[in-house]
């Protein structure tokens, strides 16, 4: 154990016990010099406030370069608690490393995620939801080409309409009274009352 560590231990054991004990005062330790334990003092609680999920979950100090610090807060503790179980600290702090520093908080959210989804379903995690999703975009595409090919008919049924309107347009002697007033339908009864028979 090295002197530092010494100092922290003794320092939080003074802590405890002047919490536990207000009489006593807060620094009972003599031994050392006053300006070693105050700084051992301020040091020691930068570093519990400070500490991140990950270093609170695992019970240790955090490190001012603590890999985990910067993906795994102190104010979300769960989401080291996923990763954590799922993969495990010291992989996952292996994953973080061998990457370069840029891409680290994105494996982080990764690494949750999954996590996240395997802890949800155990059977198959995020494969489950990437499933739906496919599932999804297929159903979507199926109906938008069914729309589509809807589109492509009814866009040719009045090309032909409109080129069959205007063929007869151009015809000589053309009558608009003779032409059907409905679509598709021609009502001999309607053209004898136009035509005053």
């Amino acid at each position: 154990m090295n002197r530092a560590a010494c100092l922290n231990g003794a320092f939080s054991v003074v802590k405890r016990m002047s919490v536990i004990c207000p009489s006593l005062p807060a620094v009972g330790v003599t031994t050392w010099p006053a300006r070693k334990l105050e700084i051992s003092q301020n040091s020691n609680n930068i570093m519990s406030s400070t500490r991140c999920a990950a270093c609170k979950h695992l019970r240790r100090r955090c490190p001012s370069d603590c890999i985990f610090s910067p993906y795994f807060p102190s104010d979300n503790p769960q989401r080291f608690a996923y990763v954590h179980k799922i993969y495990g600290a010291s992989n996952v702090a292996k994953i973080l490393q061998d990457l370069p520093v840029n891409r680290q908080g994105e494996a982080a959210d990764s690494l949750y995620y999954e996590a996240h989804c395997r802890i949800k379903d155990p059977i198959h995690g995020s494969v489950g939801i990437i499933t739906l999703l496919h599932q999804q975009i297929y159903n979507a595409q199926t109906h938008l080409s069914k729309i589509q090919a809807e589109i492509a008919v009814l866009s040719a049924n009045a090309q032909t309409e409109s080129k069959y309107q205007h063929q007869v347009e151009q015809m000589p002697n053309f009558d608009s009274n003779l032409m059907p007033q409905q679509k598709g339908v021609y009502d001999p009864s309607t053209w004898l009352s136009q035509n005053g028979l």
